[in-house]
């Protein structure tokens, strides 16, 4: 078999799922946390993380320990604000929420 074969191969076989998590708790994606499997939109999630990070100068669920971190993203619909302190955009937070 060639390369060609094997890569094409490779793809149509592989999962379309992952199931492990690592990364820094503060860009994981809930459905990592949850341990269900996750395709390649967690990338969205992460990117949004790192959009307001840039933004606002720390990351959005920024946290004292790895567990409290956790249950802020798990809970990221309840905890994710946006500091009233820094000038943001109507359009910059629509687009960090669409991720």
């Amino acid at each position: 078999m060639n390369s060609k074969r094997k890569a094409e191969t490779w793809k149509r076989n592989r999962r379309q799922l992952a199931f492990s998590t690592v990364g820094t708790p503060d860009y994981i994606a809930p459905e990592v946390f949850m341990q269900t499997g996750y395709n390649k939109l967690c990338d969205w999630w992460s990117l949004g993380v790192i959009m307001y990070e840039m933004l606002i100068g720390y990351p959005p669920f920024c946290s004292e320990t790895p567990q409290e971190t956790y249950k802020k993203v798990m809970n990221w619909k309840e905890t994710l604000t946006f500091p009233p302190e820094v000038p943001i955009s109507d359009k910059a937070k629509d687009l960090i929420l669409r991720c």
